[in-house]
């Protein structure tokens, strides 16, 4: 159950609508401000009040945005990895093979039928709100809103790219500079629904990468992204002639290693509510730790 939110009026908000300091101050989108006007949410100073009305300095604004909602995805039992959990967002960190949501014609096992369970477990509905994504064979740091503000708030801050996303992956080869930036648009590949390409008129796309560790002929490096486009780290990196491990898509080997060789280690964001940086990190996956390790004693 989320908390409300609160806001004391300052004095340079004093004659401004209510819901334009919901807009400007709080954050709530325009939909998010239609909804909890409808469902009676908003309280100034305790009483309920028009959304029209004009804020005085010291008054108190009080919105509710917990919502009970029904989810259309099945609930599945599921062990779940849960990194930090409060009131407004859960961080998991998923287990390469595992797809984020059900998709075609596959409806179960996938992060969204395990979250559900462990919602409705607790007594709560909720609906499962992904603030990105990632790829069933890629492992790592997953965000989830749990409530439409923080979900709103959290995809804003993705799509302004002020969200700090660190990947570690393996690629195939020795790069001999110790770091750099790709700035190369990413498309879809002709006659692909899947497969992505560099493409002059694909949309903009820019990943900076910096070499941690040379292991032979594998390379361990941390990619930051400054997008965030589909596949952007696979098609960058194969770009460059340097492919992940396992990535069979992307001109990768899976000799040593039977999926694409990427970790969703870290992120770093601004809490929607306090307004204060926070920071999660995910350890390496066992097989990728595991795989290093046998580079490092030159075994493989």
């Amino acid at each position: 159950m989320s908390a409300p939110l609160q806001y004391t009026v300052p004095p340079e908000d004093a004659g401004h609508r209510l819901r334009h300091i919901l807009y400007s101050r709080l954050g709530l989108s325009w939909a998010l401000i239609q909804r909890v006007r409808e469902n009676d949410r908003v309280r100034l100073n305790g009483e309920p009040v028009y959304l029209t009305q004009l804020a005085q300095p010291g008054d108190i604004i009080t919105v509710e945005i917990d919502f009970e909602e029904e989810s259309s995805i099945a609930a599945e039992r599921m062990e779940l990895d849960i990194i930090h959990e409060d009131q407004d967002f859960l961080v998991l960190n998923k287990p390469a093979g595992v797809l984020m949501h059900p998709v075609g014609q596959e409806r179960s096992g996938t992060l969204a039928n395990g979250v559900v369970y462990y919602w409705q477990s607790q007594g709560a509905r909720a609906k499962f709100r992904p603030i990105h994504r990632l790829d069933r064979n890629t492992s790592g740091l997953v965000l989830v809103g749990k409530n439409q503000f923080v979900h709103q708030s959290l995809y804003k801050q993705f799509n302004h790219h002020s969200v700090e996303r660190e990947y570690l992956a393996l690629v195939e080869g020795e790069i001999a500079r110790e770091g750099g930036r790709i700035d190369a648009p990413i498309g879809r590949k002709p006659d692909s629904i899947m497969e992505r390409e560099v493409s002059e008129d694909g949309q903009s796309a820019i990943t900076s990468y910096r070499v941690l560790e040379r292991l032979g002929k594998v390379t361990l490096v941390s990619l930051h992204l400054e997008t965030g486009r589909t596949h952007q780290i696979r098609v960058h990196m194969s770009y460059l002639g340097h492919p992940l491990l396992g990535d069979t898509l992307y001109g990768g080997s899976d000799a040593l290693i039977s999926r694409q060789a990427l970790h969703s280690h870290r992120f770093r964001f601004v809490n929607p509510r306090s307004g204060s940086p926070v920071e999660f990190r995910a350890d390496l996956a066992p097989d990728l730790k595991q795989l290093i390790e046998r580079l490092r004693a030159n075994q493989v």
